[in-house]
Protein backbone atom coordinates (compact mmCIF):
# COMPACT_ATOMS: atom_id res chain seq x y z
CA UNK A 1 0.00 0.00 0.00
CA UNK A 2 2.85 2.39 0.89
CA UNK A 3 4.55 1.55 -2.38
CA UNK A 4 1.42 2.41 -4.34
CA UNK A 5 1.06 5.69 -2.43
CA UNK A 6 4.69 6.59 -3.17
CA UNK A 7 4.31 5.85 -6.86
CA UNK A 8 1.10 7.92 -6.97
CA UNK A 9 2.84 10.88 -5.28
CA UNK A 10 5.76 10.67 -7.68
CA UNK A 11 3.45 10.57 -10.68
CA UNK A 12 1.18 13.44 -9.56
CA UNK A 13 3.66 15.57 -7.62
CA UNK A 14 4.33 18.02 -10.43
CA UNK A 15 0.64 18.53 -11.21
CA UNK A 16 -0.22 18.97 -7.50
CA UNK A 17 2.51 21.60 -7.04
CA UNK A 18 1.34 23.43 -10.13
CA UNK A 19 -2.24 23.48 -8.83
CA UNK A 20 -1.15 24.77 -5.40
CA UNK A 21 0.87 27.56 -7.02
CA UNK A 22 -2.26 28.83 -8.76
CA UNK A 23 -3.50 32.08 -7.13
CA UNK A 24 -7.17 31.25 -7.53
CA UNK A 25 -6.71 27.96 -5.71
CA UNK A 26 -4.73 29.69 -2.97
CA UNK A 27 -7.51 32.27 -2.45
CA UNK A 28 -10.18 29.53 -2.27
CA UNK A 29 -8.20 27.56 0.29
CA UNK A 30 -7.63 30.63 2.46
CA UNK A 31 -11.39 31.44 2.43
CA UNK A 32 -12.29 27.90 3.51
CA UNK A 33 -9.75 28.08 6.33
CA UNK A 34 -11.17 31.42 7.62
CA UNK A 35 -14.76 30.08 7.58
CA UNK A 36 -13.72 27.02 9.50
CA UNK A 37 -12.10 29.17 12.21
CA UNK A 38 -15.06 31.59 12.45
CA UNK A 39 -17.76 28.90 12.82
CA UNK A 40 -18.38 28.26 16.53
CA UNK A 41 -18.83 24.72 17.69
CA UNK A 42 -22.44 23.54 17.91
CA UNK A 43 -23.39 22.93 21.49
CA UNK A 44 -25.09 19.67 22.21
CA UNK A 45 -28.80 19.82 23.05
CA UNK A 46 -28.50 17.39 25.90
CA UNK A 47 -31.48 15.24 24.66
CA UNK A 48 -31.05 11.55 24.93
CA UNK A 49 -31.64 9.19 22.05
CA UNK A 50 -34.72 7.60 23.67
CA UNK A 51 -36.32 10.99 24.24
CA UNK A 52 -35.54 12.02 20.68
CA UNK A 53 -37.19 8.80 19.40
CA UNK A 54 -40.34 9.50 21.44
CA UNK A 55 -40.50 13.04 20.14
CA UNK A 56 -40.21 11.77 16.58
CA UNK A 57 -42.96 9.19 17.12
CA UNK A 58 -45.28 11.80 18.64
CA UNK A 59 -44.61 14.13 15.72
CA UNK A 60 -45.45 11.39 13.21
CA UNK A 61 -48.65 10.48 15.08
CA UNK A 62 -49.76 14.10 15.23
CA UNK A 63 -49.06 14.52 11.51
CA UNK A 64 -51.16 11.43 10.71
CA UNK A 65 -54.06 12.74 12.80
CA UNK A 66 -53.95 16.09 11.04
CA UNK A 67 -53.92 14.38 7.63
CA UNK A 68 -56.91 12.22 8.59
CA UNK A 69 -58.85 15.27 9.77
CA UNK A 70 -58.09 17.09 6.53
CA UNK A 71 -59.13 14.02 4.53
CA UNK A 72 -62.42 13.72 6.40
CA UNK A 73 -63.14 17.38 5.88
CA UNK A 74 -62.51 17.03 2.15
CA UNK A 75 -64.76 13.95 1.89
CA UNK A 76 -67.57 15.63 3.81
CA UNK A 77 -67.31 18.67 1.59
CA UNK A 78 -67.43 16.49 -1.52
CA UNK A 79 -70.48 14.58 -0.26
CA UNK A 80 -72.28 17.80 0.49
CA UNK A 81 -71.46 19.06 -3.00
CA UNK A 82 -72.80 15.83 -4.57
CA UNK A 83 -76.02 15.98 -2.55
CA UNK A 84 -76.50 19.59 -3.55
CA UNK A 85 -75.96 18.70 -7.20
CA UNK A 86 -78.49 15.83 -6.98
CA UNK A 87 -81.08 18.13 -5.44
CA UNK A 88 -80.52 20.63 -8.22
CA UNK A 89 -80.95 17.92 -10.86
CA UNK A 90 -84.17 16.65 -9.29
CA UNK A 91 -85.53 20.17 -9.06
CA UNK A 92 -84.57 20.82 -12.67
CA UNK A 93 -86.21 17.56 -13.83
CA UNK A 94 -89.43 18.42 -11.99
CA UNK A 95 -89.51 21.85 -13.57
CA UNK A 96 -88.90 20.39 -17.04
CA UNK A 97 -91.64 17.77 -16.52
CA UNK A 98 -94.11 20.45 -15.51
CA UNK A 99 -93.14 22.41 -18.59
CA UNK A 100 -93.65 19.36 -20.85
CA UNK A 101 -97.03 18.61 -19.28
CA UNK A 102 -98.13 22.17 -19.83
CA UNK A 103 -96.93 22.06 -23.45
CA UNK A 104 -98.85 18.81 -24.02
CA UNK A 105 -102.04 20.27 -22.63
CA UNK A 106 -101.72 23.33 -24.82
CA UNK A 107 -101.05 21.17 -27.90
CA UNK A 108 -104.12 19.03 -27.21
CA UNK A 109 -106.27 22.11 -26.84
CA UNK A 110 -104.98 23.64 -30.06
CA UNK A 111 -104.83 20.52 -32.26
CA UNK A 112 -107.68 18.36 -30.96
CA UNK A 113 -110.13 20.96 -29.81
CA UNK A 114 -112.97 19.60 -31.96
CA UNK A 115 -112.43 15.99 -30.88
CA UNK A 116 -112.74 16.61 -27.16
CA UNK A 117 -116.10 16.23 -25.44
CA UNK A 118 -117.52 18.50 -22.80
CA UNK A 119 -115.61 17.04 -19.86
CA UNK A 120 -112.32 17.27 -21.74
CA UNK A 121 -111.26 13.68 -21.03
CA UNK A 122 -112.82 11.42 -23.67
CA UNK A 123 -112.27 11.94 -27.35
CA UNK A 124 -114.64 11.11 -30.14
CA UNK A 125 -114.17 7.81 -31.95
CA UNK A 126 -113.86 8.30 -35.68
CA UNK A 127 -115.12 5.34 -37.73
CA UNK A 128 -114.79 5.01 -41.50
CA UNK A 129 -117.89 5.23 -43.61
CA UNK A 130 -118.54 1.76 -45.11
CA UNK A 131 -120.50 3.29 -47.97
CA UNK A 132 -117.40 5.00 -49.33
CA UNK A 133 -115.37 3.00 -51.90
CA UNK A 134 -112.02 1.68 -50.77
CA UNK A 135 -108.89 2.53 -52.72
CA UNK A 136 -107.12 -0.68 -51.70
CA UNK A 137 -109.76 -3.33 -52.37
CA UNK A 138 -111.64 -4.08 -55.54
CA UNK A 139 -110.78 -3.86 -59.22
CA UNK A 140 -113.00 -0.91 -60.06
CA UNK A 141 -111.06 1.78 -61.85
CA UNK A 142 -110.86 5.23 -60.34
CA UNK A 143 -111.37 6.97 -63.67
CA UNK A 144 -108.36 9.23 -63.34
CA UNK A 145 -107.35 8.72 -66.98
CA UNK A 146 -110.37 8.47 -69.20
CA UNK A 147 -108.43 8.27 -72.45
CA UNK A 148 -105.61 5.70 -72.33
CA UNK A 149 -104.48 5.95 -75.93
CA UNK A 150 -101.54 8.17 -75.08
CA UNK A 151 -100.46 5.94 -72.18
CA UNK A 152 -99.97 2.66 -74.00
CA UNK A 153 -96.75 0.72 -73.74
CA UNK A 154 -94.73 1.52 -76.83
CA UNK A 155 -91.50 -0.20 -75.83
CA UNK A 156 -89.86 -2.62 -78.25
CA UNK A 157 -89.66 -6.18 -77.00
CA UNK A 158 -86.25 -6.69 -78.58
CA UNK A 159 -84.62 -4.04 -76.42
CA UNK A 160 -86.28 -5.37 -73.26
CA UNK A 161 -84.90 -8.82 -73.97
CA UNK A 162 -81.55 -7.25 -74.77
CA UNK A 163 -81.45 -5.51 -71.38
CA UNK A 164 -82.41 -8.71 -69.57
CA UNK A 165 -79.74 -10.65 -71.43
CA UNK A 166 -77.12 -8.02 -70.58
CA UNK A 167 -78.15 -8.17 -66.93
CA UNK A 168 -77.85 -11.96 -66.90
CA UNK A 169 -74.42 -11.82 -68.50
CA UNK A 170 -73.30 -9.19 -66.01
CA UNK A 171 -74.52 -11.25 -63.06
CA UNK A 172 -72.79 -14.37 -64.36
CA UNK A 173 -69.55 -12.50 -65.00
CA UNK A 174 -69.47 -11.14 -61.47
CA UNK A 175 -70.39 -14.46 -59.93
CA UNK A 176 -72.27 -15.11 -56.71
CA UNK A 177 -71.77 -12.63 -53.91
CA UNK A 178 -72.09 -15.14 -51.07
CA UNK A 179 -72.53 -18.83 -50.32
CA UNK A 180 -76.32 -18.66 -50.53
CA UNK A 181 -76.28 -17.30 -54.08
CA UNK A 182 -73.68 -19.90 -54.99
CA UNK A 183 -75.92 -22.73 -53.77
CA UNK A 184 -78.89 -21.23 -55.62
CA UNK A 185 -76.84 -21.15 -58.81
CA UNK A 186 -75.72 -24.74 -58.33
CA UNK A 187 -79.32 -25.81 -57.76
CA UNK A 188 -80.47 -24.09 -60.94
CA UNK A 189 -77.65 -25.74 -62.87
CA UNK A 190 -78.56 -29.17 -61.51
CA UNK A 191 -75.29 -29.56 -59.59
CA UNK A 192 -77.04 -29.68 -56.23
CA UNK A 193 -80.24 -31.38 -55.17
CA UNK A 194 -83.10 -29.08 -54.25
CA UNK A 195 -84.74 -29.31 -50.87
CA UNK A 196 -86.36 -31.47 -49.61
CA UNK A 197 -83.77 -34.04 -50.66
CA UNK A 198 -85.02 -37.51 -51.67
CA UNK A 199 -83.85 -40.33 -53.90
CA UNK A 200 -86.34 -39.53 -56.67
CA UNK A 201 -84.80 -36.27 -57.83
CA UNK A 202 -85.04 -35.67 -61.59
CA UNK A 203 -86.55 -39.06 -62.35
CA UNK A 204 -88.71 -37.59 -65.06
CA UNK A 205 -91.25 -40.01 -66.55
CA UNK A 206 -89.84 -42.82 -64.39
CA UNK A 207 -91.46 -41.21 -61.36
CA UNK A 208 -94.80 -42.57 -62.62
CA UNK A 209 -93.50 -46.12 -63.13
CA UNK A 210 -94.15 -48.49 -60.19
CA UNK A 211 -91.25 -50.41 -58.75
CA UNK A 212 -92.61 -53.86 -59.65
CA UNK A 213 -92.33 -53.04 -63.35
CA UNK A 214 -88.57 -52.72 -62.80
CA UNK A 215 -88.15 -55.84 -60.68
CA UNK A 216 -90.57 -58.54 -61.86
CA UNK A 217 -89.46 -58.91 -65.50
CA UNK A 218 -89.81 -62.68 -65.92
CA UNK A 219 -93.54 -62.37 -66.47
CA UNK A 220 -92.84 -60.82 -69.88
CA UNK A 221 -90.98 -63.90 -71.16
CA UNK A 222 -94.08 -66.04 -71.62
CA UNK A 223 -95.49 -63.91 -74.42
CA UNK A 224 -92.25 -63.76 -76.42
CA UNK A 225 -92.18 -67.38 -77.62
CA UNK A 226 -89.17 -68.43 -75.56
CA UNK A 227 -88.88 -71.94 -74.10
CA UNK A 228 -89.89 -72.43 -70.49
CA UNK A 229 -87.00 -74.77 -69.67
CA UNK A 230 -83.56 -75.53 -70.92
CA UNK A 231 -80.46 -73.37 -71.29
CA UNK A 232 -82.28 -70.50 -73.02
CA UNK A 233 -84.83 -70.24 -70.21
CA UNK A 234 -82.02 -70.31 -67.64
CA UNK A 235 -80.11 -67.63 -69.54
CA UNK A 236 -83.14 -65.34 -69.82
CA UNK A 237 -83.81 -65.78 -66.12
CA UNK A 238 -80.31 -64.51 -65.36
CA UNK A 239 -80.85 -61.58 -67.74
CA UNK A 240 -84.07 -60.57 -65.96
CA UNK A 241 -82.45 -60.84 -62.53
CA UNK A 242 -79.50 -58.68 -63.62
CA UNK A 243 -81.70 -55.97 -65.11
CA UNK A 244 -83.99 -55.95 -62.07
CA UNK A 245 -80.99 -54.93 -59.96
CA UNK A 246 -79.95 -52.14 -62.32
CA UNK A 247 -81.28 -48.77 -61.01
CA UNK A 248 -79.98 -46.79 -63.99
CA UNK A 249 -82.08 -48.40 -66.73
CA UNK A 250 -85.59 -47.29 -67.52
CA UNK A 251 -88.49 -49.64 -67.97
CA UNK A 252 -88.49 -49.14 -71.74
CA UNK A 253 -84.77 -49.89 -71.92
CA UNK A 254 -85.21 -53.14 -70.03
CA UNK A 255 -88.06 -54.20 -72.29
CA UNK A 256 -85.91 -53.43 -75.33
CA UNK A 257 -83.21 -55.77 -74.01
CA UNK A 258 -85.70 -58.57 -73.40
CA UNK A 259 -87.22 -58.11 -76.86
CA UNK A 260 -83.79 -58.13 -78.48
CA UNK A 261 -82.90 -61.45 -76.81
CA UNK A 262 -86.28 -62.89 -77.81
CA UNK A 263 -85.65 -61.96 -81.44
CA UNK A 264 -82.14 -63.33 -81.23
CA UNK A 265 -83.29 -66.73 -79.97
CA UNK A 266 -85.53 -67.53 -82.94
CA UNK A 267 -86.78 -71.01 -83.84
CA UNK A 268 -83.58 -72.01 -85.64
CA UNK A 269 -81.32 -70.99 -82.76
CA UNK A 270 -83.63 -72.65 -80.28
CA UNK A 271 -83.41 -75.94 -82.21
CA UNK A 272 -79.64 -75.61 -82.55
CA UNK A 273 -79.14 -74.90 -78.86
CA UNK A 274 -81.45 -77.79 -77.96
CA UNK A 275 -79.42 -80.26 -80.07
CA UNK A 276 -76.15 -78.99 -78.65
CA UNK A 277 -77.49 -79.33 -75.14
CA UNK A 278 -78.61 -82.92 -75.78
CA UNK A 279 -75.20 -83.81 -77.21
CA UNK A 280 -73.55 -82.31 -74.17
CA UNK A 281 -75.71 -84.36 -71.86
CA UNK A 282 -74.95 -87.59 -73.79
CA UNK A 283 -71.26 -86.87 -73.67
CA UNK A 284 -71.49 -86.29 -69.94
CA UNK A 285 -73.32 -89.60 -69.44
CA UNK A 286 -70.83 -91.60 -71.54
CA UNK A 287 -67.89 -90.14 -69.72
Amino acid sequence: MSHERATFDEATGAQMQEMLDDKAIQGLLSTVAVDAKATPPVPSSGIKSTEAQKLAENAVTEAQQRLEEQRKAQLEGRKMAEETEKEQKVQRAEEEQRFYDYALQMAEKMLYQDDVLGDGKVRKTIKPDPSMPSLLNGSKRLGIWENLEGHQDRSVGFWSEWDLRAARIMNKSLGPENAFEEQIEWTEQGKQWPYPIDNEYMLGPEAEVPFYDHIFLERHLAGLGLPKDGPIAHFMELVCVGMSKNPYMTKEKKMEHITWFANFFNAEKQELIKNLHEQEQLAAQNS
